[in-house]
């Protein structure tokens, strides 16, 4: 049924993304997230399912600015400042 994939119970995944049980159920009833609904009210998140959420909740870090916008960003600052 799940190809030898390892299941979690929605618990189960919770602790293992380290969030509170009712925000990940939230996530998953509303459909945001992946997951296996197996019955009306059981739901289960494979092992993909929950490296799926950590890969959307990664964040890269945005490169530094360039050492001249810096300086002219400044200036501008300094001349509003010194202008009003």
């Amino acid at each position: 049924m799940f190809d030898g994939e390892r299941v979690y119970t929605l618990r189960e995944a919770a602790e293992r993304l380290h969030m509170p049980y009712r925000t990940l159920s939230a996530a998953i009833y509303s459909g945001r997230w992946p997951h296996r609904k197996i019955s009306q009210r059981r739901r289960l998140m494979t092992e993909s399912d929950i490296q799926a959420v950590l890969e959307e909740a990664r964040v890269t870090p945005a490169a530094p600015a360039p050492a001249s916008d810096t300086r002219s960003i400044r200036a501008n600052v300094k001349g509003l400042i010194s202008a009003a």
